[in-house]
C-alpha cells in the first residue's frame, strides 16, 4: 500500500496511517473483550482479533519507517541548508576581498595618473622655460664664461698650472 503510493506526501501517509491505527486499536479492543466473553462458539472472531492484530503491526511498523525517512529527510535538509550557508559565507568573504582589492588597485592608479600628471605639468613648465631661453642667450653667457676664464687666466696663471 504504501510502496504504490510513494508519490503522495509523507505527513499525509502518517496522518492516514495514525488514524487508521487508532480505529484498528479500538476494534481489537472490543474484539478483545468480545473473545474474554465468547471464546468456544466463534472461531472466526478469534481470526479477525488475529487479523487486526497483525494490521495494527504492519501500520506501527509502516509508521515507524515513515518517521524514520523523515528523520532522514530533515537530516538531510539540514546538511544541505549548512552547506549553502558555508558557501554563501565564503563567497561573501570572496566579494569582500575582491573589493578591497579593487579599490586598493583603483587608489594605485588615481596615485599614478596624479603622478602622470604631475610630471607632464613639470615636462610643460621646462619646456616653456626653455623657450624663453633661447639659444642665443645661451650662446652669449657661454661666450661671457669664457671671457671671465681668459680674463682670470692671465690675471692668476698660478690658479692654472698643472704641477707635474
Amino acid at each position: 500500500m504504501i510502496a504504490r503510493k510513494s508519490y503522495v506526501n509523507t505527513p499525509t501517509v502518517v496522518d492516514y496511517l495514525s488514524h487508521s491505527a487508532m480505529k484498528l486499536l479500538e476494534i481489537h479492543a472490543m474484539l478483545v473483550k468480545v473473545r474474554k466473553g465468547d471464546m468456544g462458539e466463534k472461531p472466526n472472531l478469534l481470526r479477525q482479533i488475529d487479523s487486526t492484530k497483525k494490521q495494527l503491526d504492519e501500520i506501527s511498523h509502516a509508521l515507524i519507517l515513515e518517521y524514520r525517512k523523515r528523520q532522514e529527510n530533515e537530516r538531510f535538509f539540514k546538511q544541505i541548508l549548512l552547506s549553502i550557508s558555508d558557501q554563501l559565507f565564503s563567497l561573501n568573504n570572496g566579494f569582500k576581498e575582491t573589493g578591497r582589492l579593487f579599490f586598493q588597485e583603483v587608489r594605485i592608479l588615481q596615485s599614478q595618473m596624479q603622478c602622470l600628471y604631475e610630471g607632464k605639468e613639470k615636462l610643460h613648465l621646462l619646456n616653456s622655460e626653455e623657450a624663453l631661453c633661447s639659444p642665443s642667450k645661451i650662446d652669449e653667457v657661454i661666450k661671457q664664461l669664457q671671457k671671465a676664464r681668459e680674463k682670470l687666466i692671465v690675471e692668476s696663471p698660478h690658479l692654472f698650472e698643472k704641477e707635474c
